[in-house]
């Protein structure tokens, strides 16, 4: 059978069903060779398409965008601890033992029509920010969170967020089954700037975390993983603590947090 041009082909009189199938010709394979297959479903299925694609469809559609001088203006601090604002938010713990510091924003706007400052995790989103930081102490733990609670701490209820474990990096989420983590075996609060991109997918599930634009970690483990709509006050956080022995002063500089919600 002759080739047929696109523009010759008969045009669909509705929109084409989800088992209706796309031909792809593999471009490993000869011109001759037999073309591939997907459906209209699965292509358009966001779980098979590449985290930084994801993140540009998402960011296309970004609604929340959250500038530290402009937002975050809540500050809990304990012992020596301290915060600024500037470019970056600014936590320092100090030297005395077992202080603390940290600013938090409420959130709003990703649960439109129900608790405002709720969050559907149903939805994939993209929260991304960057980070420096430094000071050299075992028992320094940062985090930034998309938390319930604008208290310091592990996560206790549906969200995500990163921790840093003195300079080693740690993906958290919480879901039905409690508390998860992974090891993104990259060090990072290690005097340097870094870029942190964290994907949520409900539909596998599954949440990858991006480091400086490199895939460290994945979550996999549905009941570890939000998955539906949360109708509470939700905040993003970020704090540093030190540990019962002190003398160093732990300074944390996360800064630019966006959220982009499908």
């Amino acid at each position: 059978m002759a080739d047929t041009k696109l523009s010759a082909l008969t045009e669909l009189a509705a929109a084409p069903a989800a088992d209706d199938e796309v031909y792809i010709r593999d471009v490993s394979e000869a011109a001759a060779d037999e073309s591939k297959r997907i459906t209209l479903a699965n292509l358009l299925n966001e779980d098979n398409i590449g985290g930084n694609d994801l993140f540009r469809i998402l960011k296309e559609r970004a609604i929340t965008h959250y500038e530290p001088t402009l937002t975050f203006a809540n500050e809990i601090v304990a012992g020596s601890g301290a915060t600024g604002i500037g470019a970056a938010i600014d936590l320092h713990t100090g030297a005395t033992a077992n202080s603390t510091a940290a600013r938090y924003v409420y959130l709003n706007g990703m649960l439109v029509g129900a608790t405002f400052g709720g969050v559907d995790f149903s939805i994939p989103f993209a929260f991304t920010f960057n980070l420096g930081g430094g000071g050299d102490d075992s028992e320094c733990v940062a985090r930034v969170q998309f938390k319930q609670a604008n208290t310091i701490g592990a996560l206790a209820a549906a969200g995500i967020g990163l921790r840093i474990d003195n300079f080693a990096a740690y993906g958290e989420s919480y879901g039905t089954g409690g508390i998860g983590a992974v090891n993104l075996s990259t060090n990072i609060r290690d005097w340097s700037g870094h870029s942190v991109k964290i994907l949520h997918y409900p539909a596998t599930p599954k949440i990858e975390w991006y480091i400086d634009e490199s895939l460290v970690g994945t979550q996999s483990t549905s009941n570890l993983i939000p998955q539906a709509a949360v109708y509470a006050q939700m905040y993003i956080m970020t704090s540093v603590v030190n540990g019962a022995t002190g003398t160093v002063d732990c300074w944390h500089q996360p800064c630019d947090f966006w959220l982009f919600s499908g």
